[in-house]
């Protein structure tokens, strides 16, 4: 039988703060910043409802931070993922989810210049996405790359770099190889992706 855990937000903060404080050693001002990133997230995803975390998916931590990049800087941007990784082992620590659900979560480029250019809106991005002609091959191709750019905030060397080799279907996932670290980050595979890369 499923075993059903819904907890309200209150609470789920309280206990939160008492991880980052007793198991992750964080100051204060860190806990209270990271809890109100998590409250942003847990109030997008449920609002005024009962915060049901065994439906959490990875999906739903790469949304969070693909909305946001709109609205904030890079530097608040790599404040909330780290918010949200605490997040996600926090919950493994109560058996509520995979832990390795934290590669899941995007990085967040804060070099100097990352701000440049100004990202496309979600009307410039319908646009530029209806003006491939898809009874074409290349088009077919560069359709699907521009697809995994924006959905998964991928670069454009790590979208070139994808083989099918790096999809696991049946687990939905996307494992990309990185140069600068050793493992590979497994991302979603959202249904757009998969089908515009079969296509």
């Amino acid at each position: 039988m499923r075993r059903e855990m819904q907890w309200f937000s209150w609470r789920l903060i309280e206990e939160f703060d008492a991880y980052l404080c007793e198991a992750r050693g964080l100051s204060p001002k860190t806990r209270e910043n990271y809890a109100d990133y998590v409250k942003h997230f847990l109030n997008g995803k449920y609002g005024d409802g009962v915060v049901e975390l065994e439906a959490l998916r990875p999906e739903d931590f790469v949304r969070f931070i693909t909305e946001q990049s709109s609205r904030y800087k890079p530097a608040t941007l790599q404040i909330m993922a780290a918010a949200l990784r605490n997040l996600i082992r926090f919950l493994k620590l109560k058996g509520l989810c995979d832990g390795r659900w934290v590669q899941a979560v995007p990085t967040v480029a804060n070099w100097r210049l990352s701000s440049l250019p100004v990202h496309l809106t979600q009307d410039e991005l319908k646009v530029l996405l209806e003006s491939f002609d898809r009874s074409k091959a290349a088009q077919l191709r560069d359709y699907a790359m521009v697809v995994c750019m924006a959905t998964l905030a991928l670069r454009v060397g790590e979208v070139a770099r994808l083989s099918l080799d790096d999809i696991d279907w049946q687990a939905g996932v996307l494992r990309l190889q990185t140069t600068k670290v050793r493992r590979a980050s497994v991302l979603p595979l959202p249904p757009a992706i998969g089908e515009a890369i079969v296509a």
